[in-house]
């Protein structure tokens, strides 16, 4: 099917012009007493301890305007910018520009190019904000500014097959009020995660909600994410790598260089470890929005550090830190090198993520993510199995020597009792008054009737089977 944008190309001119002044994107809420709160040198020390680099490269779709970026559909890269188009916008000659949904081509270096406008079903003479597809590609979700409060609400559209691919009648899901804004909707899998101001379960300010997607597209109730994502400040911006490991959203609430600063949160299902400030080599004191990875080393981000205080849209690629664990497996007494033992890597959730037997010289080697915690498990036929827990502590390019030892197992011979053909039927025996509870008790007696018949006197039986009388 052919791409979806169905305007005219962008003017190469543009007049001068900021980014609407709604919700959808806020200023720089930067602490003026930050730098009494923290010393520099501890500031950076603390932020630059992320494990992973990026480097940022202009795209060469800015204007004067802003532009945002807002993910992927059939191909074509997604974003929100303010640029003018004519009628499209109806705004004063001194204010800027509605913000409308671009579609552009991307090739595989991650250049863009030939900015078009999305749809005119979707774009409208309000501000439109950020977008997301579900994973069929057959329902939009999109948000919208209400015109007499200035929130944004959340819309969802359909796409009609019998129109040739044009978009239905845009509706409002259950959940949107226009007494507070819903912005930046992001889809991963079945889940619809946006940033709001909603006064129900929110921590301050912006915060941001996951929403169960039903199979007819309709929106399930929404659910803070926690403390752990959400502060007193504001969340926007949500967005999960391919293998939904990561978690980056845009914060001014939590530890950064000022402004709105991207962080990626290390997520397990509906978990969230504590965040982590990505680094200077995207952040600023500026703001930084609408992180978006194509892969794991290419992605995009909108920063307003520069002189005309927009948002411009970079290319960024990311850098991995390669660290590795590597060690040998010994026998706890003999120090001995133990070949063939089985090496298990579990994540901190329990998960196993890689398995190898020991070489020949009881060697064994894995991949690791700098800050990422492990459990390493040791199985060896014959020997006491062993799990112990590793972190990879460092941020740079590093090898982790990790020796492990393991006991051999002691086989206990059982205690059998000895085999014997005495029975109390056959005859009589030490074993048998030793094992028998009433041995002791039957001796007695038979001592108590020998005793008596000698009282008595010689019977005939006696008299007859007598030694003495033979």
């Amino acid at each position: 099917m052919a791409c979806l944008c169905v305007a005219q190309p962008l003017p190469e001119t543009v007049l001068d012009g900021n980014f609407p002044s709604g919700n959808e994107l806020l200023t720089s809420n930067y602490d003026d007493n930050f730098e009494d709160l923290y010393e520099i040198s501890e500031m950076n020390t603390l932020l630059d301890e992320n494990g992973f680099h990026f480097n940022q490269q202009d795209t060469q779709i800015n204007s004067e305007f802003s532009e945002i970026p807002s993910g992927m559909y059939r191909g074509k890269f997604i974003m929100v910018s303010s640029k003018k188009l004519g009628a499209i916008s109806k705004k004063g000659e001194n204010e800027s520009p509605n913000s409308n949904v671009y579609c552009l081509d991307i090739n595989q270096k991650g250049e863009l190019s030939r900015p078009l406008l999305f749809s005119r079903t979707l774009n409208s003479t309000l501000d439109e904000g950020q977008v997301a597809f579900s994973q069929d590609e057959l329902n939009m979700y999109f948000t919208r500014v209400d015109e007499k409060t200035k929130n944004y609400q959340l819309f969802i559209s359909k796409l009609d097959a019998k129109k040739r691919g044009r978009w239905g009648k845009p509706i409002k899901v259950i959940f949107s009020n226009p007494d507070y804004s819903i912005e930046n909707p992001f889809i991963k899998g079945d889940k619809l995660y946006f940033s709001s101001n909603m006064p129900e379960s929110n921590f301050g300010g912006f915060d941001l909600y996951v929403s169960q997607i039903h199979p007819n597209g309709n929106l399930g109730a929404p659910e803070n994410l926690g403390e752990t994502i959400n502060t007193s400040g504001d969340e926007k911006h949500p967005f999960i790598s391919a293998d939904k490991n990561y978690f980056y959203f845009s914060s001014n609430g939590h530890y950064g260089y000022g402004g709105f600063d991207v962080f990626r949160s290390r997520m397990h299902k509906t978990t969230f470890k504590a965040p982590k400030n990505i680094g200077a080599t995207v952040n600023t004191e500026k703001d930084e929005l609408g992180f978006y990875l194509l892969d794991r080393n290419l992605g995009f981000v909108a920063s307003n550090g520069n002189s005309n205080n927009t948002l411009n849209i970079s290319k960024i690629e990311m850098t991995p830190v390669v660290q590795f664990m590597k060690g040998k497996i010994f026998d706890a007494n003999s120090k001995e090198i133990i070949s063939d033992a089985t090496i298990n890597l579990y994540d901190e959730y329990g998960t196993l993520i890689n398995s190898q037997n020991t070489s020949s010289r009881g060697f064994y080697y894995f991949n690791v993510i700098p800050l990422d915690n492990y459990t390493i498990e040791v199985v060896k036929k014959d020997y006491h199995s062993l799990k112990t827990e590793f972190s990879a502590h460092k941020t740079n390019n590093n090898t982790y020597l990790v020796n492990l030892e393991i006991e051999k197992q002691v086989i206990e011979q059982e205690n059998k009792l000895p085999k014997t053909n005495i029975t109390p039927e056959n005859g009589n025996s030490d074993f048998f008054k030793k094992q028998s509870p009433d041995s002791n008790k039957k001796e007695k007696n038979l001592k108590e009737k020998s005793s008596k018949s000698k009282e008595i006197g010689e019977t005939d039986f006696f008299k007859k089977y007598s030694p003495e009388k033979e």
